[in-house]
């Protein structure tokens, strides 16, 4: 049984789980007695949950009914809620982490809902994160829910999305170093990244081939416009999506286009999303970060997997072996 203490003790017995997606830690026993995790649970539980709560809603369509989905994962503070809603802006529905929500009701104990994909829709964006309060939330795997829910591999798209660590690290510390102790926040990071290893394992056995987004290049045109074609989305593309955003509400910032989900009362962060008045990246002062923080990042090598455009490059390269000891 792995507790969620966060200490380097977890996060050594779990990295290479995690790195080589290795099906025992489907297995591992989460406990925690924080207010973001009050039940016990593991991933192979909260798969059965999940896949109960969104699989009816696509096993009575027929699979040439069921829209194409436009998956956008990362960890937590990459901007893939603003990349979302600028993608809602052009015209797509946008769900903000629908199953992420469903995972939370879990682990709270509270009776999870159904989700149902929308219907009349050919196309919708599903943006899921990893972290950052539990270790469940940082492991959990939305394209293997979506997968095993029976949604067809061949009707997804999927988006990586990246920031650079440190300035990503500095802004978990900054959203959320008064919620989680500074430990607890760097285990539940080095996880979340390393997650991504498990999300492109499952999508390159289904032949699903990811887009990875670096929020870093989102100030370039250009850089937007090979985005757009590279999801086939060039005849929604407009300079107009793109300005004039408007503020909604503290926790929902400028996301207007986007769908939010109800979640558990202890999930909410006033001001977490930035009311912004238009799409852009500005790379933000690193205020938390120390050095000593940069050394976890380059022990497992947060760096390299920022950079890489396949974890399979970095497995090629004997990871995570190379792990300093």
């Amino acid at each position: 049984m792995i507790k969620t203490r966060p200490n380097l003790d977890v996060l050594e017995q779990l990295v290479p789980l995690v790195c080589e997606d290795r099906p025992e830690l489907k297995q591992v026993t989460f406990t925690s007695a924080t207010p973001f995790q009050t039940a016990e649970t593991s991933l192979a539980v909260l798969k059965e949950e999940i896949t109960g709560r969104i699989s009816p809603a696509i096993s009575w369509r027929p699979q040439d009914s069921l829209p194409r989905i436009i998956l956008c994962w990362g960890k937590c503070r990459v901007g893939s809620t603003a990349f979302a809603n600028l993608l809602g802006r052009a015209g797509i529905p946008s769900y903000y982490q629908p199953l992420k929500a469903l995972l939370r009701h879990h682990l709270v104990g509270d009776e999870i809902p159904y989700w149902h994909l929308p219907t009349g829709q050919d196309l919708v964006l599903i943006k899921e994160t990893s972290g950052p309060y539990s270790l469940p939330e940082c492991l959990f795997n939305p394209l293997t829910t979506l997968l095993r829910a029976g949604f067809p591999a061949s009707r997804i798209s999927l988006v990586i999305m990246e920031r650079e660590p440190d300035v990503c690290l500095d802004s978990w510390f900054r959203k959320w170093g008064h919620r989680l102790g500074e430990s607890q926040i760097l285990t539940h990071f080095v996880l979340s990244s390393l997650n991504r290893h498990r999300i492109e394992n499952i999508a390159r056995l289904f032949g699903i081939s990811p887009l990875v987004f670096r929020i870093e290049e989102a100030s370039r045109p250009e850089n937007m416009k090979k985005y757009f074609s590279g999801l086939n989305l060039m005849d929604l593309y407009s300079p107009a999506i793109f300005e004039k955003w408007q503020a909604v509400d503290e926790a929902k910032g400028s996301n207007a286009a986007l769908f939010f989900p109800d979640e558990p009362a202890p999930f909410y962060v006033p001001n977490l999303h930035s009311a912004n008045r238009k799409f852009h990246y500005r790379r933000p002062e690193i205020e938390f970060v120390t050095d000593r923080h940069r050394r976890v990042i380059e022990k497992y090598r947060l760096n390299q997997l920022y950079a890489a455009y396949r974890c399979a490059d970095l497995s090629q390269k004997n990871w995570p072996d190379k792990i300093a000891s």
